[in-house]
């Protein structure tokens, strides 16, 4: 065949290959946006104030399967739909209140991960496990996602370096958190999760205007409830006590059950209610925080801190002058 005519047939075809790979990116940047919404809880509110809440991940993977036929190109549609159930499934041991004890949740786990090991969902879950039920070994929930994000096998591994951000936040490694945000940003810049953690890098370093940016830069790309609770304590530290409170009612809307579990940003906004003379939506709170998350607020230090702020405030009749520096832990 002359050069011509091959030029000419490769010319006919690149439009092609093109728009095939437009279509991929178009389902992918729609599997991400469905994909987060299988974690997002539904809510129905009783008379006696009684939230239940409940995870409808059917719902996300109903929408999801509507795209067959437009993302069916290289097998994308089946794989994330894998990806979708097997997420699924993890939400439902997430919510298994039977299971308390670490080996009883490590187990059930487990027992998934020859079926879920599709782009990191087995390992991405294990590892938040660790981080919340056996903190003494995240060192080898670092590891394995280390591993997991070098497996060829797995084509999008966006969630796993996500945990890994997320890792090396909740264990101080700031270093480390720095790399990866900047590494998401660079290669999802349309996505909201890496702005997030540059957000809460930069919070860290007690740089509060680069953080503001960053959290709001991430509520650009995707209004999300955990970049909310951000600007709720950057807010917080410059004593802005009625945007606190706007940013933290932005969030719970967004998802109540998360923004519960957030008891940094808790307590922020209950000593901003009481700043503002505004008792009774910070008492209202207390009893959702009580009846939701009992055990996480009984061990956060912040949020005892702003519990006691309120109470003494409700006693005394008298707001105090001074609000209070919110640490995580008590002093050493």
């Amino acid at each position: 065949m002359k050069i011509k005519n091959l030029l000419q047939l490769f010319m006919l075809i690149f439009p092609l290959i093109s728009l095939g790979d437009n279509l991929i990116n178009q389902c992918e940047e729609e599997f991400v946006n469905i994909f987060e919404d299988l974690a997002k809880p539904e809510y129905s509110f009783e008379k006696s104030g009684i939230i239940t809440i409940e995870f409808n991940s059917q719902k996300a993977i109903a929408t999801w399967e509507k795209k067959k036929d437009q993302c069916s190109r290289k097998g994308f549609y089946k794989k994330k739909l894998a990806q979708m159930q097997c997420q699924a499934e993890f939400n439902l041991l997430w919510q298994d209140d039977t299971l308390k004890s670490w080996e009883q949740k490590f187990e059930s786990f487990r027992k998934l991960q020859s079926k879920c090991s599709i782009e990191g969902v087995f390992e991405a879950n294990l590892a938040d496990l660790y981080l919340m039920y056996n903190f003494a070994n995240v060192g080898m929930a670092r590891d394995m996602l280390i591993k997991a994000i070098n497996n060829e096998k797995y084509s999008d591994i966006r969630y796993l370096e996500v945990m890994l951000a997320h890792l090396d936040y909740s264990t101080g490694n700031a270093k480390e958190l720095y790399k990866t945000a900047l590494k998401l940003i660079k290669k999802y810049p349309y996505w909201w999760r890496g702005y997030y953690y540059l957000g809460l890098y930069y919070f860290d370093q007690n740089d509060l205007k680069q953080a503001e940016k960053l959290f709001f830069q991430s509520i650009e790309k995707r209004e999300n409830f955990i970049a909310y609770m951000g600007l709720t304590i950057v807010f917080y530290e410059y004593e802005y006590y009625k945007q606190v409170i706007e940013f933290h009612r932005k969030g719970f809307k967004i998802n109540i059950y998360k923004t519960l579990q957030s008891m940094r940003a808790a307590a922020a906004v209950i000593i901003a209610f009481v700043k503002e003379n505004d008792l009774k939506p910070a008492g209202a709170l207390i009893g959702l925080i009580e009846e939701h998350n009992k055990e996480a607020a009984q061990k956060s230090y912040a949020y005892q801190i702003a519990r006691r702020y309120y109470e003494d405030t409700v006693r005394t009749g008298v707001i105090p002058d001074k609000a209070i520096k919110i640490e995580l832990d008590p002093p050493k």
